[in-house]
């Protein structure tokens, strides 16, 4: 198996391709980053927003962040939001486009578009099956509609 260096101004730091991927200080830099991520998901959030954060180049950051997360830091937040809007749909009666705007989406179209192609059923599908559930019975944490996450593949743009 070859081994690779990364350069910084600062470090060296060795790494194999095919291992996992276990620096520490990395782990730490991607857990600062996802932090950032879930507190300003309401925001756009750039890559270099992430970066700076992590305190890393823009490119080798995105590549660790793959390595140590399993997503793209653009899947890892597109992820992050509809995760967000699934919780914010289930849990009240706050319109779509309220929701498109608290979890950063440019729109309630954007929003649609995405959560369907993640979750499998529109927003509104989503209340209407939350909204039945409590009907029949009172609204437990293990009774929300069960969906089948997707792989984060499925988020890229065509």
């Amino acid at each position: 198996m070859e081994s690779y260096y990364h350069v910084s101004e600062t470090r060296t730091i060795p790494y194999k391709l095919n291992e996992p991927f276990k620096s520490q200080s990395l782990l730490e830099h991607v857990a600062v980053a996802k932090d950032y991520i879930e507190e300003h998901l309401h925001e756009p959030i750039s890559l270099a927003d992430l970066a700076l954060q992590g305190g890393l180049s823009l490119y080798y950051f995105a590549r660790r962040f793959k390595d140590v997360t399993g997503a793209s830091p653009k899947q890892y937040i597109l992820m992050k939001r509809l995760e967000r809007a699934h919780l914010l749909l289930s849990q009240g009666d706050v319109s779509v486009s309220e929701v498109a705007y608290q979890t950063g989406f440019t729109d309630q179209s954007h929003l649609v578009r995405y959560f369907k192609k993640y979750w499998g059923l529109t927003p509104n599908a989503l209340r209407h099956t939350v909204q039945q559930e409590t009907t029949r019975q009172p609204l437990e944490i293990n009774a929300l509609p069960k969906v089948t996450l997707l792989h984060p593949s499925v988020l890229t743009e065509a």
